[in-house]
Order: structure tokens, then C-alpha cells, then sequence
């Protein structure tokens, strides 16, 4: 029964109402609330007339009251029902109710018809009149709430517009905060990806792409590790690299660094480093930098060590200059300059072409060009009224690569002078023996008078070694002390990178002073040596070992010496043999302590002593290099030194006619032997 019933109210064999009005939001509510609103009305009327006729029980017709509430009550049904044909097709319950509607109707029509005589009964104009102020009013008050209605909406929509504009606001500064990081993340020098706590890529910058030849990093944002496997790639050794990041990963607030080199030939640090937000970690920030331009400074740092060095070793006597690859002067330096009128201030920093006249440029660039080549060039040119004998010669870097050339010339005038005139006195003699003795005698004179001046040429260049070490001392002393008051003055302005340079220069001036002071003391060795005198050499070994105490005590060395003999010698030049042969003996010492043992013993050709020590010990295929001035069978970071100390100690052997050799045995150790001559010698 119950199913029934719904099915009558409810019924789905028709379509609902709504569907006429194709659901449109707007339309279905203004029928849906004129509807309702209409309905309640209805149904209040009926209320207030029954109260009425009740309360009023003298007015006549009161059952017209009733029809009417009848008739209204109905009415208002209708309306209701309109409401739930909306969802619910039922029409057939509707038309009933509408068909009730139309007899109550039909009948109040008739009643009312009947006593239309008595509407003449119905309330006087005045009474109407006040009737229809009142529906005024009642208009003039809906009016009123339908403008305040419209301003709500009014209101409500300019909200909406403000709170619009806001959001756009707050939404363009997200975007500009958002540029301005990007921006700042292009224009710094460093390469710079981001990665929060699940290692996702947050952010990186177009340098990150570059340095690591990564061509787009979107697809990667969400493994970290792809970019990993593209940066491991673009490494020469990627182990480190691989335990750097285990370690950051184990450790979440370990802020690693790193320096790697690249396949493709660059250098670069890497620093890694937590991010915190309100004391907990949130994050890391990887900020990689390109250094392969700090680490070509300190390889022309060498370089210019380099520039020394062969200057040193090549320059016989005279004038010396330096040129580039462009044949620009970068050094020009000798008292030969000065006799043609030249001087470095007019060389150097200018092209040949530009220094020099035109036919003598001309005549030296084919010379130039051939030594940058890796060609040895000698050659006699003539300049103003002199005649100069060139060497010209490649300058290499340590991994032979040949980066300049140097000139150095002699003025041979005379000699070539010498060579006519003896040329022409042999001539003489020739054809008139007898008649040229004098001028024979004139020629051998003269003959002996340039052989005077070549020995004071070659004693000219023996001083040259410390002449050039002395000058060179107080540039060097400028750039290190002033470098050190810039580190020191400015220790707090200046980045991380300035220190470091200023660090390189201050090393580098100071390895080239230890240098120039080595060669001052090699050059010393022929020039300002003391007369020979008895000489006791176990005094000197005291000496020696007590110069070396400090050294002895840090590396717990013990040294032995047996009786040694007294000798003619230098004892000066004894003292730093000694200390030289021993220090080289606890530098290149093995794990253990070091132990030496000093010996002499008299042989056919004088005292032969030795120097024995348990080190490391040298290749028989270097033995015969190592007493070469520069000569060096070990990197600078892993033994400290300039490479002249076992030259100094061959100077000071032979100069006491005297030879030195070494015989050893690698991981065993080394003896170096040296003989001094007997003479007057007593033991």
C-alpha cells in the first residue's frame, strides 16, 4: 500500500518539471521560491480570515469566510505541489488537487455571485483609501529591501573584486621574489643546485648545466640520482666524488668539499652544505666553481721560476733578453745593452719591430721564429759599429713545452778584429817571414792581450751567477713582504679566492728566494773561497751536526762518526759539504729513524770519506743526475729543496781537486764517497 502511494506521488513514468526548465539554476529557484512563498501566504490568509470571523462574530456571511479560506488553502496546495513536480513527476495527484481547486473555486464563484447585491455593503472609499496606503507603504518597504538587497550584492561583488586584486598581488610578489632568486642564482660565479630532504632538485642555475654537460634537468627533477650518474661521468676519478655523497647522506648536517678534475681537462671545487629553516635541517645546497684558471696561475708561477732558471743556466756574458711568441720583449737586462745605446726600459713590453731599426728586426725575426720552433740558433750580426755573436734559444716549461725564446749576445768586436789581423799577419808572414818578425811579435802581443780579455769574459760570467742572484733578491723581498702586509692589512675584505692568490705569490716568492740564495752560495764556491788551511775534519763534523740539531732532534736521526783525519782545506767549504750530505740524508729518509755513519780512509789518491745512510736510496739510471744544478728526482711537495745542494757539494770537491760520487741501492740506502788529496795531511 505504502508502494502504492509513493508511486502515486512519485511516479517515474513522466518527466519531472525541472527538466522544462532545463535545470537552469536561476529559473528553478525564482519558481521554486515564488512558489513556496506564494504557498505559505495561501495558507496564512485562511488563518487570519478564520481568526477574523471569529473574533468578529456580528459580521454577516461568514461562511463566505470560509469559502474563501476553502478556496485559498487549495490554491496554496497547488503551488506546493508545483514545487514537488520539480523532481517529482506527479501529475496525476497534482490535477486532482488542481480539480478540487476548481470546484471550491466554481462554488465560491457561484455564493458570491448570489450576493453580489451585498458587495455594495463593502467598506467606503475612505476605508479603501487607507487600505491602499498601507499596501503603499508595504510596497515602499519591499522596494526598500529590494535596494538594500541590491546593494548587499553591490558590496559583495566589489569584496570579491578587492579580494581578487590581492590575490594577484600576493601573486605577482611570489613571482617577482621567485625572479629575483633565479636572477640571483644566474649571476653568481658558482654552479648551484638545490635538493630538499628526499633529494629532489628544487632549484639550479644554468652554470650547474654548463660545468657538468647536463642538457636539460626537468626530466631528472625527481632523482637526483640520474644527474648524479651524468656528473660521474664527466669525472676522472668518480669514486671520490661517490664517497663524498655517501658520507653527506649518512651524516645530514655534514657540509662536504672537494676538489675534482673533469675529463675534459677542467678543475673544480665543490662545496655541500645543509640548509636549515628554524634550527631543523630541511635541505643542501651544492655550489660547484670553476678553478681551472687559479691552477694555471700557479703553473705560470713555475713558469716564471722556469724564466729564471734558464736564465741562470744559459746567459754566458753580456746581454740577455726574453720574448714571447708575439716576439715581444718581457726581459731585457746586461751591460751590453747600455753600449748601444738600448736599455730594458726601451725593450721591454715592445715588439721587435718596434724596439729595434728595421734592418736589424728584419735580420733577427727569421732567428726568433726558428728558436720558438725548438731550433738552436748561433749566429754573428752587426750593430752600430760592433759585431755581436747571438745564441738564441727555446725557453721550455716543465713538461717541455715551448712557451718563449732567449737572446743572449757578446760583443766580439775585438776578437773578431784578433781573428783579421792574425789572418793577416799569417799572411805576412807567409810571403815575408824574415822581414815581419816584429810584427809577428806585434800580433802575439796582441794575440795575448785578447786572451787576457776572454779570461776576465769567462771570470765575468762565473760572477754573473751571483751577480744576477743579488739583484734579484730585493724585487723579491719587495713582492713577499708586500704581499704580506696586503694579507695581513686585509685579511677581512678580501674573499676566500684573494687569500689563496696572495698565499700562491707569498710561496712563490719565497721558494724563489731560497732559490737565488742557493745559487748565491753555488756561485760563492769558485769566488769567495778561503785560502787552504789544516783543516780538522772531525771540528768540522761537530760544526756541521750542530747547524743540523734541530733537524737531527724532529726526525730522531743518530749519526756515528769514526776518527776522521786533519786536511788542506776550506774549512768553511767543509762545514756546508757535510751539512749537505747529511741533510740530504735525513730528507730522503724511509719510515724508520735515520741512521748515518760518517767514515774516511786513505787511499792512493788521498782521504776517501764517506756519507752512509738507510733511506730510501736512488735508481742506478739517476746516479749521474743528481749532482746537476736543478736536477730534482722527487715533486716539491714531497721532499722540500731547490735541486743545487749536491751541485754545491760537487763545486766544493772539485775546487779541493778532489771527485764525488754515489753508490746505492733503492729501499736499502745511499753512500756518497768524495776524495780530498793527501798533501800535508795527518791523521
Amino acid at each position: 500500500m505504502w508502494e502504492s502511494f509513493y508511486n502515486f506521488i512519485s511516479p517515474n513514468n513522466f518527466i519531472s518539471h525541472g527538466h522544462c526548465y532545463l535545470w537552469n539554476p536561476e529559473l528553478v529557484w525564482l519558481h521554486l521560491l515564488s512558489d513556496l512563498v506564494i504557498g505559505l501566504s495561501y495558507y496564512s490568509i485562511p488563518a487570519f480570515l478564520i481568526y477574523f470571523a471569529r473574533q468578529r462574530q456580528d459580521l454577516p456571511f461568514r461562511w463566505v469566510f470560509r469559502l474563501f479560506g476553502a478556496f485559498i488553502i487549495f490554491c496554496g496546495t497547488t503551488h506546493l505541489l508545483a514545487i514537488w513536480t520539480l523532481w517529482h513527476p506527479a501529475y496525476w495527484f497534482a490535477g486532482i488537487v488542481k480539480a478540487g481547486t476548481a470546484i471550491i473555486s466554481l462554488y465560491t464563484a457561484l455564493q458570491l455571485g448570489s450576493i453580489v447585491s451585498l458587495a455594495l455593503a463593502l467598506p467606503s472609499p475612505a476605508q479603501l483609501e487607507a487600505a491602499n496606503l498601507a499596501l503603499q507603504e508595504e510596497n515602499q518597504e519591499r522596494k526598500q529591501v529590494e535596494e538594500a538587497l541590491k546593494q548587499t550584492e553591490i558590496d559583495l561583488k566589489q569584496t570579491n573584486e578587492l579580494l581578487e586584486q590581492r590575490v594577484r598581488e600576493r601573486t605577482a610578489e611570489v613571482e617577482h621574489s621567485l625572479s629575483l632568486l633565479q636572477t640571483t642564482l644566474e649571476s653568481t660565479a658558482d654552479a648551484i643546485l638545490a635538493l630538499d630532504l628526499t633529494d629532489k632538485i628544487i632549484n639550479f642555475n644554468q652554470k650547474y648545466l654548463d660545468l657538468w654537460q647536463i642538457g636539460d634537468v626537468v626530466p631528472y627533477k625527481d632523482d637526483h640520482n640520474k644527474i648524479l650518474l651524468s656528473v660521474y661521468d664527466q669525472l676522472k676519478n668518480p669514486k671520490k666524488l661517490r664517497v663524498q655523497i655517501e658520507q653527506e647522506i649518512a651524516q645530514p648536517d655534514f657540509q662536504g668539499y672537494g676538489i675534482f678534475e673533469l675529463k675534459n681537462g677542467k678543475i673544480c671545487e665543490r662545496y655541500s652544505k645543509p640548509q636549515f629553516l628554524n634550527g631543523e635541517i630541511v635541505g643542501r645546497v651544492i655550489s660547484c666553481r670553476d678553478i681551472t684558471d687559479r691552477k694555471r696561475a700557479e703553473e705560470s708561477l713555475t713558469r716564471s721560476e722556469e724564466l729564471y732558471r734558464t736564465l741562470v743556466q744559459n746567459f754566458p756574458n753580456g746581454s740577455v733578453t726574453l720574448f714571447d711568441r708575439e716576439l715581444r720583449y718581457t726581459l731585457a737586462e746586461g751591460t751590453g745593452l747600455v753600449e748601444v745605446g738600448l736599455s730594458h726600459e726601451t725593450l721591454e713590453g715592445k715588439k721587435l719591430w718596434e724596439a729595434l731599426p728595421a734592418e736589424t728586426s728584419a735580420m733577427l725575426e727569421p732567428y726568433y721564429r726558428s728558436a720558438l720552433t725548438g731550433t738552436i740558433i748561433v749566429a754573428d750580426i752587426p750593430y752600430s759599429d760592433r759585431i755581436y755573436r747571438l745564441h738564441i734559444i727555446p725557453v721550455r716549461n716543465e713538461q717541455g713545452e715551448i712557451f718563449a725564446g732567449m737572446s743572449m749576445s757578446q760583443n766580439i768586436t775585438v776578437q773578431k778584429q784578433a781573428e783579421q789581423a792574425l789572418r793577416q799577419a799569417k799572411d805576412e808572414l807567409e810571403i815575408r817571414v824574415q822581414e815581419r818578425t816584429k810584427e809577428l811579435y806585434s800580433a802575439n802581443a796582441t794575440l795575448t792581450q785578447l786572451n787576457t780579455e776572454l779570461q776576465r769574459s769567462n771570470q765575468e760570467l762565473e760572477q754573473f751567477a751571483y751577480v744576477a742572484s743579488h739583484d734579484l733578491q730585493e724585487p723579491l723581498r719587495a713582492v713577499a713582504g708586500y704581499s704580506q702586509l696586503l694579507a695581513d692589512e686585509y685579511q677581512n675584505s678580501l674573499d676566500d679566492t684573494a687569500t689563496e692568490y696572495i698565499a700562491y705569490i707569498i710561496d712563490g716568492a719565497t721558494r724563489m728566494r731560497q732559490l737565488i740564495q742557493d745559487l748565491l752560495a753555488y756561485s760563492r764556491v769558485g769566488t769567495k773561497g778561503k785560502a787552504f788551511t789544516s783543516c780538522d775534519c772531525n771540528a768540522v763534523v761537530r760544526q756541521a751536526l750542530n747547524n743540523l740539531l734541530v733537524l737531527i732532534g724532529e726526525n730522531n736521526a743518530s749519526v756515528d762518526c769514526d776518527r776522521l783525519p786533519t786536511v788542506m782545506a776550506d774549512s768553511t767549504q767543509m762545514v756546508q759539504l757535510i751539512q749537505n750530505l747529511v741533510s740530504n740524508a735525513i730528507k730522503f729518509r724511509r719510515k724508520e729513524p735515520p741512521k748515518i755513519q760518517i767514515t774516511a780512509e786513505l787511499k792512493d789518491e788521498g782521504w776517501l770519506f764517506g756519507v752512509k745512510d738507510n733511506g730510501i736510496g736512488i735508481k742506478p739510471q739517476y746516479l749521474d743526475r743528481i749532482f746537476q744544478i736543478f736536477q730534482r728526482l722527487h715533486s716539491r711537495k714531497e721532499v722540500p729543496g731547490t735541486g743545487i745542494g749536491l751541485a754545491i757539494c760537487k763545486k766544493i770537491v772539485e775546487r779541493h781537486h778532489g771527485r764525488i760520487w754515489a753508490e746505492s741501492e733503492p729501499g736499502v740506502g745511499t753512500t756518497f764517497y768524495f776524495t780530498i788529496p793527501q798533501l800535508s795531511a795527518t791523521h
